[in-house]
């Protein structure tokens, strides 16, 4: 899948590489020299590729939210690596990318956040799932027997997602947080850690269409002390 869609408050744009990469240098000619200059110290092509599809999406996905055109803004990182916009403070961006796949989300007075990945066989999922995954969670992705790959990546992406939009990637143990799956393909997120519960309520999960060999996930909510 490949579109934009979302609402005035909230915009989710999805690329794949193989269709955008034809004509990805001239497009990205435009970029600001900062960005090119980043994008020319990867070694691989396909990251940097997706470094540019990335920026390109953000900036258009940006530009369609704010009415403005895509280089009238500057894109910054937090210290956590964060990107937003110093300009436009109204919004909130995200971005993920991985394997074929680059996808944007920008929410007007919403905190947000963004996942992709591509569906690797040949990981230990059962190993990893015990450091990203709590039991609930674990039992879940179990129970989809010869599906459980695809449901571990969503099960990842879902809680990706939400991590970042929280503004911190992974950076705590994901464990303190267990999205729930509930009837109607609604996601429960619930804090499960130790210490003061700094998850709150409000939170939107919900799975995006990124093709067959590629899970993704979105997580929004009102911005803290928005109006």
């Amino acid at each position: 899948m490949s579109g934009t869609s979302g609402s005035s408050d909230l915009i989710v744009a999805i690329r794949h590489l193989s269709r955008e990469r034809s004509r990805l240098d001239d497009r990205a000619s435009g970029l600001p020299d900062a960005e090119q200059a980043e994008a020319a110290r990867y070694i691989r092509r396909d990251d940097r590729d997706r470094f540019l599809l990335g920026r390109l999406l953000l900036r258009e996905t940006i530009a369609s939210a704010t009415s403005r055109a895509a280089a009238d803004f500057t894109l910054a990182r937090d210290g956590n690596g964060r990107p937003f916009t110093p300009d436009v403070p109204e919004i909130d961006i995200n971005l993920s990318h991985s394997g074929d796949c680059v996808a944007a989300v920008v929410g007007r007075g919403l905190s947000v956040g963004i996942d992709v990945e591509l569906h690797r066989s040949g990981i230990d999922i059962a190993a990893i799932g015990r450091q990203v995954f709590t039991p609930h969670e674990r039992a879940h992705i179990l129970a989809a027997g010869s599906g459980s790959v695809a449901a571990f990546f969503r099960q990842w992406t879902l809680k990706e997602a939400l991590v970042k939009a929280l503004g911190r990637g992974f950076l705590d143990d994901p464990r303190r947080i267990e999205i729930r799956h509930e009837t109607g393909g609604v996601f429960t997120p619930v804090f499960v850690g130790e210490g003061p519960d700094d998850l709150g309520s409000g939170w939107t999960l919900r799975l995006l269409d990124c093709g067959d060999d590629h899970a993704g996930a979105l997580a929004f909510r009102p911005r803290l002390g928005s109006a």
